[in-house]
């Protein structure tokens, strides 16, 4: 099955033994594309007013907002908890800091945020059965720097 839009997919696999006895299943697909946002509002303590920020931090705290969009391309009917947009919700977030060299950019600090609670958009409350599509999926990040 080949799926290239973003859309809820309905799939049943019905089998049958020698005997003729058929047994059946069926599954809900949610096929989301659409990469999340994200807004960075502070860094360190720096709240940010431009994309430019310097630190000695080999690993700064960053605050912001990740939004995972409802998307799809079925206009015909209104979004209820089962689509017919959807949005998946990050799960995890690579950080990757780079440092200016001249003109090239250099990595400084990658590291990666496991995401184990994501919020609905719409009323902040915490999405808990991620088969339900509401609306955008976000999630409040907050990165620590943890002293070794």
């Amino acid at each position: 099955m080949m799926v290239r839009q973003e859309k809820k997919v309905n799939w049943k696999v019905k089998v049958t033994d020698a005997n003729g006895i058929t047994g059946e299943t069926s599954r809900t697909l949610f096929v989301d594309t659409t990469k999340p946002q994200l807004s960075v509002s502070q860094f360190d303590d720096y709240v940010l007013s431009s994309n430019n920020v310097i630190t000695t931090n080999i690993i700064p705290s960053i605050t912001g907002k990740l939004i995972d969009q409802l998307s799809g391309e079925d206009t015909t009917r209104s979004q209820d908890d089962y689509g017919p947009k959807v949005a998946s919700g990050p799960k995890q977030v690579v950080v990757k800091i780079e440092k200016q060299v001249g003109a090239d950019y250099v990595l400084h600090t990658y590291y990666t945020v496991y995401v184990d609670k994501t919020y609905w958009f719409c009323d902040d409350t915490e999405i808990t059965d991620n088969t339900k599509q509401k609306c955008n999926n976000t999630l409040s990040l907050t990165t620590v720097k943890k002293n070794h």
